[in-house]
């Protein structure tokens, strides 16, 4: 029997004996645990029913097959992710200060300047969207609203000097990234996680990078792979089938509207893993370009896009067209009694 887990953002079938399971990304802004930006707390954190995790009332991912008691090789990738998490900044106060500040943005995590009778300097906080407050971003959960703290000049090394924050930050995302690369590889596959980033990439598969993918665990190694699901969103087709993106955006482009057009950008495992890996992706992507020439029937990676995407873009919605057509415009069999029926006249 294959056990292996899969986190999904549509539902669809899956594949066999696969523990499967959707994350819907930040489509609507509020699946917090699929971007990492909380832990994965078995408190905070339910199992709805048979197949659906929910935190804060939203459903995060859900299951399509396979066993949610093993769920814990997912657990430990995305608590590995969240306490690497790079989206971070400073906040010059102390936690209450942070917590009677208005509009700042809960999906980074703030280290403290000062030094406050319930925070240490350089202790870093989260938004927990349960009690609508800061709390420390630790993995543990003490009591309702009050969890862990960490001290990220602690985590990094003690690296801080100086009152230059925006240059302690920089310095806090480097040293976070390379602990992240360097312990990435227990938890995800990490050829199998850049090939999902570049085939993405490749095509522009905008829908997929917080949604329409899954992930499992493999019973062998217990790492993360991925498969990916409803490649709707590629090349410039947006998720209702409009032309409405150019074909050449990444990740990170902004429309005119000033929004990203790939859902998800912030999906912290994906940005950390650009920023960790750099080199190794673009080896990935040589090696995936290297395999489309052999897949061409002309030798050229145009020749593999026309074979496998250019051609059925054009073949199929000609196909549906006329078949809808046929269907609007065909005679029913009752008409086509009525026209041999002899006119009264």
């Amino acid at each position: 029997m294959v056990d292996l887990f899969f986190f999904f953002f549509q539902a669809e079938d899956g594949i066999r004996d696969f523990c499967l399971s959707r994350g819907l990304g930040d489509v609507y802004k509020r699946q917090a645990l699929v971007m990492c930006r909380v832990p994965w707390i078995d408190e905070d954190v339910t199992l709805e029913g048979e197949e659906d995790w929910m935190y804060n009332g939203e459903k995060q991912m859900s299951l399509v097959f396979g066993d949610t008691n093993k769920i814990a090789p997912i657990k430990s990738g995305f608590n590995f992710v969240f306490k690497h998490y790079d989206n971070i900044d400073y906040f010059n106060g102390t936690i209450e200060d942070l917590n009677a500040a208005e509009n700042l943005d809960t999906s980074k995590h703030y280290w403290l300047t000062k030094a406050g009778r319930n925070n240490a300097q350089f202790d870093l906080f989260r938004y927990d969207f349960i009690t609508s407050t800061w709390v420390g971003a630790g993995i543990e959960k003490i009591e309702s609203g009050r969890y862990s703290t960490v001290n990220i000049n602690e985590q990094c090394g003690n690296i801080a000097s100086g009152t230059d924050w925006d240059a302690i930050n920089s310095s806090f995302k480097t040293a976070r990234i390379a602990l992240f690369k360097a312990d990435a590889g227990k938890y995800f596959n990490l050829t199998e996680t850049h090939f999902a980033m570049n085939f993405c990439k490749l095509i522009a598969a905008s829908d997929n990078r917080g949604k329409n993918i899954y992930f499992y665990v493999d019973p062998k190694t217990h790492l993360i792979g991925w498969h990916q699901d409803d490649l709707d969103t590629i090349f410039p087709v947006n998720n209702v089938g409009q032309r409405e993106k150019p074909y050449y955006v990444e990740e990170h482009d902004k429309n005119n509207d000033g929004g990203f057009y790939w859902n998800s950008e912030g999906n912290a495992l994906f940005n950390q893993m650009e920023n960790a890996f750099p080199d190794e992706l673009r080896t990935n992507m040589r090696s995936i370009l290297q395999a489309m020439l052999k897949l061409s029937d002309d030798g050229t990676l145009m020749g593999c896009m026309e074979k496998y995407y250019f051609y059925v873009q054009r073949y199929f919605p000609a196909v549906a067209y006329n078949e809808v057509c046929l269907l609007y415009t065909s005679p029913s069999p009752r008409d086509r009694q009525k026209s041999r029926m002899p006119s009264s006249a």
